[in-house]
């Protein structure tokens, strides 16, 4: 419906030269939307493992810290008795 109207309106306003330009821009608008129909949920995908990799490398390195800490204080409170 859009693209109809738009050519009905370009073919008025530049008594039917303006057709072409409209039409190559429809094609250029299809391409690129089909290329990054692909090619963005790469990208998230990418982005979201990256993150997930962050986040459990923090949590880990949280969790031996704790774990160390927790350690220590069982080894200190063994050699204070």
């Amino acid at each position: 419906m859009g693209s109809d109207l738009l050519r009905l309106f370009s073919s008025k306003a530049t008594v039917g030269k303006g057709n072409a330009v409209v039409a190559s821009g429809e094609n250029v608008t299809a391409i690129s939307g089909t290329v990054f129909s692909f090619i963005v949920p790469v990208v998230v995908a990418v982005i979201v493992l990256i993150l997930v990799i962050y986040i459990l490398s923090k949590l880990t390195r949280r969790l031996v810290r704790k774990g160390f800490q927790i350690l220590l204080l069982k080894v200190a409170v063994m050699n204070f008795y």
